[in-house]
C-alpha cells in the first residue's frame, strides 16, 4: 500500500500530485503555531482554511484556480491536470477523460463540464475518488512548524519547512502506486535527511526537468526526493511582490541642499560618492520640489501628505498640531518598528521670535535688513571632519541603532534621520538668535570642492529686479556691493558643507550593508528646501527659483529601478502615501501626495491609484519671512509659473526652464494666452488669493497676541530682533508703521471703526473693560476674550477685530 500524510484541511489527495503540484503545495506558509498569517487556530496547531492569497505564474491557486482563472505550469491545488492545464478535458485523476475542465482552471478538484466534485460524479466521473476523499479527511491533522510565503521559484525553502516536503514526498509516492519502499525510507524522516543533505541545492525548475526527463510518474517520485534532500540546507525563495516581506525603510532628510547637485553638469563641483552610490543603485528624481521653501512648513508637507494651505503652516512658527497622525504613527500601527534621530521641525512653536514677528508684519510698510551679511569662514584643520557634530552625533545614533537593535528585529522597521546641513551656520553679531548667514567648513571638505568648476550666477540690477525678490534680496541683507570672489567662496563653502552632509549619508548606507540589512531595506534621501547660494542675489530659500524650491529625491532598494532618472515632476507631499504603499497600508483619498512607488518599480504596475492619476504638475506655496507677499508656484511640463497676493496686485513670472534654466528672463508679459491657462490650472488647485486673504489675517491676529502678552516691554523686545541693526536708528517710525498698518486693517472704510480699534487695543492694554452694553458700533464684528470674561457679537458687515 502507498503511505500518504495530509497535514492540513485542503491539502490535495494523492491522486492529485504532480511535479508541479508539489512545487506550487511547498510555497504555502507553513502554518506553524502563533502564525499570524493563518486563521484562528485550534488544539495542536489545527487550521481553519488558510486566507485566501493571490500566487503568481507557478505558484499554488486560490482553491485549485490558477492566475486569471488558468492553471498556469502547475498550480492548482484541490485537482490539478498535468503540468496543471486540463487541455480541453484530458485530465488525469479523477476527472472524466472526455469532460472539458473550462480552460484547465479545476475547482476544488471540479473542472466545469465533467470533471469530479470533491469526488462525486458529475456527468461522468468515478465514485470512487469520493470514498478515498472521505477516508483521507477523517484523518487531517496539522502540525506545525515555520515555513516560507511566496510562489514556487528558483530557490528552495529554508530547513524549517522540510517537513512539508516530507509529506509532499509521501504524497507523491502515492501516486506513483509501486513505490512502497520508498515510503518506508521517507518515514525514516531525520535520518534520511542527513544522509542526503550531501546534495548541492539546486532549483526547483532543474529538479522539475530531471525528474520528467523519463516523463512517467516515477520520474514525479524522484523529484519528491530530490526535494525532500535538498531542502534541508535550502535558502528562502524570492517571493512574489504581492507576498514578499515587507521592506525596511530609511529615510535621511537635510536641510538646504539644492536638487540640481544630484543630476545636473554642477555636481561636478563637488565629490558626492554617497549620492553617486545611490544613482548607481537607485533612482533620481529629475524634477523634485518642496511643497513651501522654508523648514517647518515643508517638513509640515512632508510629514502630513498635505498642501500648506490645507494644514495652515504658514511659517516656521506655524507648523501641525503635536498629535497629528503621520505616515510614521500608522507603519508604527501596522506593525513597523520605528525610530527618529535628528532634526524633525513640523509642529508648531518652534523656531525663534524674530522668525515668527518677521513673517507676520511682513505687509508692514517698511524695509528692514533681517539677516547679517552672507559670508564664509574655515574651521579646523585639514583632517576634521566633523564639523557640524550634533548631526555626527545624531548619525552616531542611528548607526548603532541599526548595528545594535534592528538587525535583530523579526519585523520591519522605518528609520527616520534628519539633518541640520548644509543649512548655514548662525551669525552671532546678527541679533536674537543670531540669524544664520555663515557659511562654515574645515579644509577637509573645501578639498572635495573644484574651484574651477563653480559657476558664478548672474544677476539682474537692483532697478530691474521683480519687487518681491528685491524686498527678499534686502531682507536677506544682500543689496550691498558683493566682489566675484564673495560670492565663489560663498558657494564653494556651501558645495563642502553638502560634502559633510554626503558622508553622513554615506555612514548610514554602510551600516546597512555591514548588517546585511541593505539587501532588505528602501533608502530615501531628500531634503526641505534648497539653497540659493546667491542666485538671484539672495542666499538661503524662501523663494520658488529652482535653488530653493528645487529638492534632492533619491531612493534604491529590493525591487526598485536602478540606474534610472525619472523626468516626473514630484514634490514632497509624495512621502506619505509612498511610505504607507512600501508598507502595505491602504492610502486615504483625501492626501494631497500620489504615491511614487509606480514610478519606481521594475516593472510598470497597472494598479490604479486611490486618488486617481498623478497630475501632470506641483504646487509650492510660501507665506512666510523675507517675502512680503503670499507666493504659489505651478511646476507644469517646461514652464513654471509664480504668482503673488491676489493675483492681480503684484506682476507674476512665467519662465521656460528649458530654454532659461537660470530664470533670468520673465516671459508673463509676452505669453499673456499661457499665463491666463496656467493660472487657471492654479486655481483650480486652490483658491489662492482667499488663502492669501486667510493669510493676512491671521498675521495680524498673532500679532496683537504676540504684542498684549509683552506689555510694557514690547518696545524694547520688538527693536531687539535681529533688524535691530536698522531698526534702532529710528525707533519711533518703525513702531508707527506697524500701528498704520494695524490701524489701516480695521479702518479701511469710516472713521468710527478706527476709533473703534483704538479703544478697543486700549483697553486691552491696561485690562479695563467695561460691560457689553457700551459697545454700540453697528458695522462691527469683535471678539475679546480675556480670562473669565467673553464678549462677542455679531454684526452686518464683515469686518473683525480679535483680542486675545
Amino acid at each position: 500500500m502507498s503511505r500518504t500524510v495530509t497535514y492540513r484541511q485542503n491539502t490535495p489527495s494523492p491522486q492529485t500530485w504532480t511535479a508541479a503540484a508539489v512545487r506550487g503545495h511547498l510555497a504555502r506558509p507553513a502554518g506553524g503555531v502563533g502564525d499570524p498569517r493563518m486563521g484562528p487556530r485550534t488544539a495542536w496547531g489545527d487550521n481553519p482554511r488558510p486566507q485566501a492569497r493571490r500566487e503568481s505564474c507557478g505558484g499554488p491557486s486560490q482553491a485549485g484556480t490558477a492566475r486569471h482563472g488558468t492553471a498556469r505550469r502547475g498550480a492548482a491545488r484541490h485537482g490539478t491536470a498535468r503540468h496543471g492545464t486540463a487541455r480541453h478535458g484530458a485530465a488525469r485523476h479523477g476527472t472524466a477523460r472526455h469532460g472539458t475542465a473550462r480552460r484547465g482552471a479545476a475547482r476544488h478538484g471540479t473542472a466545469r463540464r465533467g470533471a469530479a466534485r470533491h469526488g462525486t460524479a458529475r456527468r461522468g466521473a468515478a465514485r470512487r475518488v469520493a470514498t478515498r476523499s472521505r477516508r483521507t479527511s477523517s484523518r487531517r491533522r496539522s502540525r506545525p512548524g515555520p515555513g516560507t510565503w511566496g510562489t514556487a521559484g528558483d530557490a528552495l525553502p529554508a530547513p524549517g519547512a522540510c517537513w512539508e516536503l516530507q509529506a509532499a514526498a509521501l504524497g507523491t509516492v502515492g501516486v506513483v502506486g509501486r513505490s512502497q519502499r520508498l515510503a518506508s525510507i521517507l518515514t525514516l524522516w531525520p535520518e534520511t535527511r542527513n544522509l542526503l543533505s550531501e546534495l548541492p541545492l539546486l532549483s526547483v525548475r532543474e529538479l522539475e526537468a530531471r525528474a520528467m526527463h523519463d516523463g512517467g510518474p516515477l520520474g514525479l517520485a524522484g523529484l519528491a526526493l530530490l526535494l525532500t534532500a535538498a531542502g534541508a540546507g535550502a535558502r528562502p525563495r524570492p517571493a512574489a511582490p504581492g507576498h514578499q516581506p515587507r521592506s525596511n525603510v530609511v529615510l535621511v532628510a537635510c536641510d538646504s541642499l539644492d536638487g540640481r547637485l544630484t543630476f545636473l553638469p554642477g555636481n561636478q563641483t563637488v565629490d558626492l560618492p554617497s549620492i553617486n552610490f545611490m544613482k548607481r543603485h537607485g533612482t533620481v528624481f529629475l524634477n523634485a520640489y518642496t511643497n513651501s521653501p522654508i523648514c517647518c512648513p515643508s517638513r509640515a508637507a512632508m510629514w502630513s501628505g498635505l498642501f500648506t494651505h490645507i494644514t495652515e503652516s504658514w511659517n516656521n512658527f506655524k507648523g501641525l498640531d503635536p498629535g497629528y497622525v503621520t505616515w510614521m504613527d500608522l507603519m508604527e500601527k501596522h506593525g513597523y518598528h520605528t525610530q527618529k534621530f535628528g532634526k524633525l521641525d513640523f509642529t508648531s512653536g518652534h523656531h525663534s521670535v524674530s522668525n515668527r514677528v518677521e513673517a507676520w508684519t511682513r505687509d508692514v510698510n517698511f524695509l528692514l535688513r533681517q539677516e547679517g551679511r552672507p559670508m564664509v569662514k574655515v574651521t579646523g584643520h585639514r583632517k576634521q571632519i566633523r564639523v557640524m557634530e550634533t548631526d555626527w552625533q545624531n548619525t552616531d545614533k542611528a548607526v548603532n541603532w541599526i548595528k545594535e537593535e534592528a538587525v535583530n528585529f523579526t519585523q520591519p522597521f522605518i528609520l527616520y534621520l534628519g539633518l541640520n546641513l548644509p543649512h548655514p551656520y548662525p551669525s552671532p553679531y546678527a541679533g536674537e538668535n543670531f540669524g544664520s548667514s555663515t557659511f562654515l567648513t574645515s579644509p577637509y571638505w573645501l578639498e572635495k570642492v573644484n574651484y574651477e568648476a563653480i559657476k558664478i550666477p548672474k544677476w539682474s540690477s537692483l532697478s530691474e529686479m521683480h519687487p518681491v525678490d528685491y524686498y527678499s534680496s534686502y531682507t536677506k541683507n544682500c543689496t550691498g556691493e558683493f566682489t566675484m570672489e564673495e560670492v565663489r567662496n560663498i558657494r564653494a563653502f556651501y558645495y563642502a558643507m553638502c560634502a559633510e552632509t554626503d558622508a553622513m549619508l554615506g555612514e548610514i548606507i554602510s551600516a546597512l550593508q555591514n548588517t546585511g540589512l541593505l539587501g532588505k531595506t528602501i533608502v530615501i534621501f531628500t531634503a526641505d528646501h534648497g539653497e540659493l547660494a546667491m542666485e538671484h542675489r539672495q542666499f538661503y530659500k524662501m523663494s520658488m527659483y529652482e535653488g530653493s524650491s528645487h529638492v534632492p529625491l533619491l531612493v534604491m532598494g529590493p525591487g526598485l529601478r536602478e540606474q534610472h532618472q525619472i523626468p516626473n515632476v514630484v514634490s514632497l507631499v509624495d512621502i506619505y502615501p509612498t511610505m504607507l504603499d512600501i508598507a502595505r497600508i491602504p492610502v486615504p483619498q483625501n492626501l494631497s501626495g500620489y504615491s511614487l512607488i509606480p514610478l519606481l518599480r521594475e516593472k510598470a504596475e497597472n494598479k490604479v491609484s486611490p486618488t486617481g492619476p498623478r497630475p501632470s504638475w506641483v504646487l509650492s506655496e510660501f507665506h512666510g519671512c523675507n517675502v512680503n507677499s503670499s507666493v504659489y508656484m505651478l511646476r507644469i511640463g517646461k514652464w513654471k509659473y509664480i504668482t503673488y497676493s491676489d493675483g492681480s496686485s503684484v506682476l507674476p513670472q512665467l519662465f521656460d526652464l528649458t530654454a532659461d534654466p537660470d530664470e533670468l528672463t520673465n516671459l508673463a508679459i509676452k505669453f499673456p494666452v499661457t499665463v491666463h491657462s496656467l493660472d487657471k490650472i492654479l486655481r483650480s488647485i486652490v483658491n489662492y488669493p482667499k488663502v492669501s486673504s486667510s493669510v493676512q489675517e491671521y498675521n495680524k491676529q498673532q500679532f496683537i497676541s504676540w504684542k498684549q502678552s509683552l506689555g510694557h516691554n514690547y518696545s524694547s523686545v520688538i527693536a531687539n530682533l535681529r533688524w535691530h541693526q536698522d531698526w534702532l536708528k529710528d525707533q519711533k517710525k518703525y513702531e508707527n508703521a506697524i500701528e498704520k498698518w494695524l490701524g489701516i486693517s480695521f479702518s479701511n472704510r469710516s472713521g468710527h471703526l478706527q476709533k473703534c480699534w483704538l479703544y478697543c487695543n486700549y483697553l486691552a492694554i491696561t485690562g479695563i473693560f467695561p460691560e457689553e452694553d457700551l459697545f454700540h458700533w453697528p458695522s462691527l464684528t469683535y471678539s475679546t476674550r480675556l480670562p473669565g470674561r467673553q464678549w462677542q457679537r455679531d454684526c452686518k458687515k464683515s469686518r473683525s477685530i480679535t483680542i486675545f
